[in-house]
């Protein structure tokens, strides 16, 4: 079953008007990192994750934009391959420090067992975006896995404060 819906959605996929003309502006342009972007994001809601990481990675290759370089991190989590994510949002933070650019760093060394990195880099995140009830939970819950739960309360409370309906 799972085979045949596999197919099914690379059937959607190459059928898919809107892929065929992204694939079209490439074959015309390869360094179109506007028409990469919006390919990669076809294919990450198709769930086709490793063509997703390809075209992201080549759109920030082309073009450094957030939008690349967090999609790039969310394929490769799916994937299971955080470790690749980790240089690459490294890269955009020296030049473009952003909140959830930090948070999707934490959560990707929290998935790989550095929670101390991941503390740190949800701190950072936490600092630049002081009114997020997902970042205050974020930090919490890294503080919690490791073993801080007095820190990691007065980390939720806050995200509750934000957002009573926080969980």
């Amino acid at each position: 079953a799972r085979n045949q819906h596999a197919e099914g959605v690379t059937f959607k996929l190459k059928d898919d008007p809107r892929v065929r003309a992204l694939q079209t502006r490439l074959k015309l342009d390869p360094q179109d990192a506007a028409a990469r972007l919006e390919l990669a994001a076809f294919y990450e809601s198709y769930r086709f994750f490793d063509a997703a990481l390809d075209q992201y990675r080549e759109s920030f290759r082309l073009f450094r934009s957030e939008q690349a370089v967090m999609g790039f991190a969310r394929s490769a989590r799916a994937l299971r391959r955080a470790p690749e994510a980790i240089p690459l949002l490294e890269t955009f933070l020296k030049e473009s420090p952003t909140a959830s650019a930090w948070n999707q760093l934490g959560l990707l060394h929290d998935e790989m067992g550095d929670l101390a990195a991941g503390e740190i880099a949800l701190r950072e995140a936490v600092a630049r975006d002081a009114k997020s009830d997902r970042l205050y939970n974020n930090l919490g819950y890294n503080l919690l896995l490791q073993n801080k739960t007095e820190a990691a309360e007065s980390e939720f409370r806050k995200a509750l404060e934000l957002n009573s309906k926080s969980a």
